[in-house]
């Protein structure tokens, strides 16, 4: 698992005759870490120690290479870094490169490093599910996230570095000119890349450690037996239980960066959100994984289950973390994060008024995208734009793998962007064909008094079982969870919530047999139901004074 050359081979300098000895004492304290089972210690090292050691020694220098650092272990203590730390330290060595701001490579050693990414990221996953996991090293949960998530990552930027040198060597072709400096042919670098990040080859990998990990029985167990019963029959070894765990989230979320939304949906079928979080263990993989899993629900068309699950995600995580509070301490991955699951909820619940959606969640949806939920609302164009800015403002970047890649549909677009004006087309039509069934149905109770059911549903262009769901939906919608302005001294806590009709249009479905619609347009506001509470109570309070207790 070497290095196939070494860092001065980029032209950096790698200090490649002196390994500087704080490193190596940082080596070796994570090494001990990982071996004896110091999460807490192990955490803090890759975190905050592998930050100040880059500071203060690699700013602007790769890390040493494999080869150099074992030499420097070995001159120190005599001891040589054994197969699990290999696979480590090569996932760490590109890190620098690729996650942090510190280095800028040229273009043609960044693909030539994407290249080799694949072999160290998937040396890394194979480790830990494999029989001997990690050579007996502990990792911590967080740590082994990151490197599957930042397996997915790659993966993306790997099509699009390829993709983008691919129309720049186009280009150039084209104009009779050179291709620009790390752009031209390299015959070796070329064949190299044509071997590697195949997405059938990353959907395998991450198939075969959610299969020898048995995160999905155990998910299956946790809906019979319960959580706890699950996770104490579960007799993986931790580290292939964290590498199968994150390999799922990953797995949904690459199904879903492909488009195929089907795929994502099914890959998480057994998991829920009230066991999920027992299961995955850190806060950033739920959320990734029910964004994700939410956007597909909804390309699918199954807004209710995509609005039901994302709501009870970001409660669940707000309670921890106030993900979804101004100015909150969260992270920024979360916070743009749960602000994207926000507009896919608000979009969502607008398309399927009524779905169970925590009041908290909606009322923080609503003060977010109100202007956008009145424009639905309105019909016509107005809706139109608003659920594509929702759906904008939703989606999550996607993966164009297909080679050669397909020319720009416009210049300076991205093979993603592509990808995206594709689903943006599918979801945007069924959407807006959702939006104006609801918007029809509500027009046509508004224009009659009564109207039964058959002829709704022909008027409205639907069948019968849509035009009594457009009923129930608009029914729910009608009677939601609003802020109340008369608890705004308390709103800076948090906005207090109560039932109040929320349409003008209030109806009731009658007859023997349920088909006949009796409608009234009447307007009743929060304001006119706080007013019947009032009236309400100062009757009791007259009908007491003048009781013979109320008059002694």
């Amino acid at each position: 698992m070497a290095f196939a050359s070494g860092p001065s081979s980029l032209g950096f300098d790698a200090g490649a005759s002196e390994v500087p000895r704080a490193f190596v004492r940082y080596i070796e304290d994570l090494v001990k870490a990982l071996k004896s089972g110091h999460t807490a210690r192990a955490l803090n090292l890759y975190e905050n120690g592998r930050r100040e050691i880059n500071a203060e020694h690699f700013s602007k220098k790769l890390w040493p290479t494999l080869e150099q650092v074992n030499a420097a272990v070995a001159a120190s203590s005599g001891a040589r870094l054994d197969r699990g730390f290999e696979a480590v330290y090569q996932t760490l060595w590109l890190k620098h490169v690729f996650m942090t701001d510190m280095i800028t490579l040229p273009e043609k050693d960044t693909l030539s490093n994407l290249v080799r990414a694949w072999t160290s990221y998937s040396a890394f996953i194979e480790e830990c599910v494999g029989p001997s996991p990690m050579a007996g090293y502990t990792l911590p949960p967080d740590w082994v996230y990151d490197v599957v998530n930042e397996f997915v990552y790659l993966f993306q930027r790997f099509h699009e570095e390829r993709a983008a040198r691919f129309h720049r060597r186009a280009e150039a072709a084209k104009s009779g000119s050179e291709a620009p400096a790390g752009f031209e042919a390299d015959d070796a670098l070329d064949a190299a890349a044509e071997g590697v990040w195949d997405p059938r080859a990353v959907l395998a990998l991450l198939r075969r450690a959610v299969l020898t990990s048995g995160i999905n029985e155990q998910l299956a167990a946790a809906r019979t037996k319960g959580v706890r019963a699950a996770l104490a029959e579960w007799r993986a070894p931790e580290v292939t239980q964290l590498a199968g765990t994150f390999a799922l989230v990953c797995l949904v979320r690459v199904e879903a960066k492909l488009g195929d939304h089907a795929a994502a949906v099914e890959a998480a079928r057994f998991l829920s959100p009230q066991s999920s979080g027992a299961f995955l263990r850190v806060t950033r993989a739920q959320l990734s994984l029910y964004s994700y899993l939410g956007f597909s629900l909804a390309m699918l068309g199954r807004f209710h289950d995509a609005a039901r699950a994302i709501s009870s995600v970001l409660l669940l995580v707000h309670r921890a973390s106030p993900v979804l509070e101004d100015g909150a301490r969260s992270s920024r991955f979360m916070k743009k994060t749960a602000e994207k699951m926000l507009a896919l909820l608000a979009l969502c619940d607008a398309l399927s008024p009524g779905a169970p959606v925590d009041e908290l969640v909606r009322a923080k949806a609503t003060d977010r995208f109100g202007a956008k939920l009145t424009g639905i609302a309105a019909g016509g164009t107005e809706a139109e734009a608003a659920i594509a800015d929702l759906f904008t403002a939703a989606t999550p970047s996607f993966v164009d793998a297909s080679w050669p890649p397909v020319a720009p549909a416009a210049e300076g677009a991205s093979a993603g962007e592509q990808v995206f004006a594709v689903q943006s087309r599918i979801f945007l039509s069924a959407a807006q064909a959702r939006a104006a069934e609801l918007a029809g149905i509500r027009s046509l109770l508004r224009l009659y008094k009564t109207i039964d059911v058959p002829k709704l549903a022909r008027l409205a262009g639907v069948t019968e079982d849509r035009a009594r769901a457009g009923l129930v939906a608009l029914k729910l919608h009608s009677w939601q969870a609003v802020a109340s302005s008369a608890d705004a001294a308390d709103a800076a806590s948090r906005p207090a919530l109560t039932r109040a009709i929320r349409d003008s249009v209030h109806f009731v479905v009658g007859g023997e047999d349920g088909s006949m619609v009796a409608s009234s347009e009447a307007r009743v506001s929060e304001d006119a139901t706080r007013e019947l509470i009032r009236r309400t109570v100062a009757l009791k309070r007259q009908i007491g004074a003048a009781s013979p207790a109320g008059r002694a």
